[in-house]
């Protein structure tokens, strides 16, 4: 497992899924990472910085967005 920091990009609440930007890279954004079900909707803002765990090095789609902060 692996723990990376990102930006918040997108987030779709109907799905409580998240694009996010991958910290120190303009070019690396992964697509429709599930969010925490104990993160609202509201505190899952475009801009936010968050933390990703990463199941498999491998599968970058593979992974949980488990906490949001500023």
């Amino acid at each position: 497992m692996i723990i990376k920091k990102g930006i918040i990009k997108a987030f779709s609440s109907t799905t409580h899924k998240a694009t996010v930007q991958m910290e120190g890279s303009l070019s690396v954004w992964v697509g429709s990472i599930p969010v925490a079900r104990n993160i609202s909707s509201a505190q899952v803002q475009t801009g936010r910085r968050c933390a990703i765990l990463f199941f498999s090095e491998e599968n970058k789609n593979d992974a949980v967005v488990f906490a949001v902060y500023t």
